[in-house]
């Protein structure tokens, strides 16, 4: 019997943001921010960078599944940038990391709220799961969008230190919801990350993509192209 509903964050409950835009805005923030310390640099090298240091912490990320919290990416940048490194820089900078990554969330999409309010009367517990290197960005916008009182739990790999698919970040979530892994069910978009990091576990998986794949290893249980198809999925694996 499912007890509990797990959803992934990006590109599932929420859309991605526009890399790009996000970076320039990003560039600019921290470009202001860091002549109020006395440094000077171009806006397009600090757009540069920005992104070449954000793909290396993805990498590194990817690579170890171990997250690198906000203010450590903050610090590799300053450092790559050839400034020096002190606590009162990377605190402010990490302020304006966060105050622009917060504006860049795009709104969830259409019917999420309404799934989840269907979900919880329908007597499911229900978690957020999400690697992010800013958990409380990512709690602030399901708090803004009033999803939060639908939701138990919200786990989030700068908290735990671990990021999806390892086993340690869904463990927390279980826990949290003092539910097994087979009365659970993990909806997400990454196959690796969701649908194999919730399988290894014994968990049901339910794919969330807008378009077709052609290949889809491993295989989820369910696939669904729009938020309102889960309750009545969501009832089936039940059963």
């Amino acid at each position: 019997m499912i007890k509990a509903v797990l959803f992934d964050f990006w590109d599932t409950l929420v859309p991605s943001a526009d890399q790009l835009a996000y970076a320039r805005a990003q560039g600019e923030a921290l470009s202001k921010r860091l002549t109020e310390f006395g440094y000077s640099i171009k806006r397009g090298v600090m757009i540069r960078v920005f992104l070449e240091n954000h793909q290396a912490c993805d990498e590194e990320r990817k690579r170890t599944e171990i997250e690198i919290p906000v203010n450590i990416e903050v610090t590799r940048l300053i450092e790559l940038l050839g400034f020096r490194v002190f606590p009162e820089l990377i605190g402010k900078l990490t302020d304006v990391y966060q105050r622009v990554f917060i504006k860049y969330i795009p709104p969830p999409r259409p019917n999420a709220r309404q799934t989840l309010k269907i979900l919880k009367s329908s007597g499911y517990k229900l978690a957020v799961v999400s690697n992010t290197s800013c958990g409380r960005c990512l709690r602030y916008h399901l708090e803004k969008h009033l999803l939060i009182p639908y939701l138990r739990a919200t786990v989030f790999s700068d908290a735990i230190g671990y990021r999806k698919p390892n086993p340690k970040i869904f463990e927390n979530a279980l826990a949290q919801l003092e539910v097994r892994a087979e009365e659970t069910i993990h909806v997400g978009d990454n196959l690796h990350d969701d649908i194999w990091g919730a399988k290894q576990l014994g968990m049901k998986t339910i794919l969330f993509s807008e378009k077709p794949m052609a290949k889809i290893r491993p295989k989820p249980d369910i696939v669904i192209t729009a938020f309102e198809q889960l309750p009545d999925y969501v009832c089936k694996l039940s059963h």
